[in-house]
């Protein structure tokens, strides 16, 4: 008796004898087995990233998500009855429930990105001709991106969306406020603020924090009769197109 060693094993039996009379007598017999030993390997990807942390790719709300799990049979004999899963229900395809030893093969899903951090791990397991289901798991991971900006516009801090408006002697001091918020659940580059106007306006920062604000501001002289002008806002997140408001 002995313990299995990994791969094929062969031995020779040998037996002899001594008659009473005569040379011994010989004779052999080899014998073989095959020690299996089974393992199996799944990496997981989103979008084409191998996203086992945080944050993974920044993907729009509603933008397509692709998950492919390359799976691996490293045994050294062939895996029937592989599977793979998704602890977050998502379907996925695989092209065949049979492994061949040291082969792989790319199984998939798809969805719609949902808003903010998200997380899903796949598993796979395979059955080898002796000894219990092999398994492995891979986490992959994105973050729904929501984009949105919002500008707030005051004159002399009166919001005056419409007429009048606060009533100022001609010549008199005019100052415009803007207070930009980003309601992104991400941070905004490329910041701009303008007016329809032609008024210059002055921001702190070109760059906005998730859920930050800043007040930017311009001023002028008061004209004659009524008056009105339009604040725009402009900002950029890191995935899809730039995010607008008047």
């Amino acid at each position: 008796s002995g313990k299995a060693v990994a791969g094929q094993y062969s031995n020779i039996g040998s037996v002899t004898g001594t008659p009473p009379v005569g040379p011994p007598v010989k004779d052999t017999d080899p014998s073989h087995y095959f020690g299996v030993t089974a393992a199996i390997d799944i990496e997981k990807a989103t979008n084409g990233e191998d996203a086992d942390t945080p944050t993974g790719p920044q993907i729009p709300v509603g933008g397509d998500v692709t998950w492919t799990y390359v799976v691996t049979n490293n045994s050294n004999v062939g895996l029937t009855g592989v599977t793979v899963t998704d602890d977050q229900g998502v379907a996925v395809t695989c092209p065949s429930t049979t492994l061949a030893a040291g082969a792989f093969m790319t199984c998939s899903a798809s969805g719609k990105a949902v808003a903010g951090q998200y997380s899903n791990i796949g598993s796979v397991t395979g059955t080898p001709p002796v000894g219990p289901p092999v398994k492995d798991t891979d986490p992959s991971h994105y973050f729904g991106v929501t984009a949105a900006i919002d500008i707030e516009k005051a004159t002399n801090g009166e919001d005056a969306d419409t007429p009048t408006g606060p009533q100022i002697p001609v010549g008199g001091d005019v100052t415009w406020t803007y207070v930009v918020t980003n309601n992104s659940n991400v941070g905004l580059t490329g910041v701009t603020v303008t007016d329809d106007q032609g008024v210059a306006v002055t921001c702190p920062s070109t760059t906005l924090a998730a859920g930050a604000f800043m007040t930017c501001s311009a001023s002028g002289k008061a004209v004659a009769g009524q008056y009105s002008n339009i604040g725009s806002v402009t900002g950029t997140p890191p995935v899809g197109p730039p995010v607008k408001d008047t």
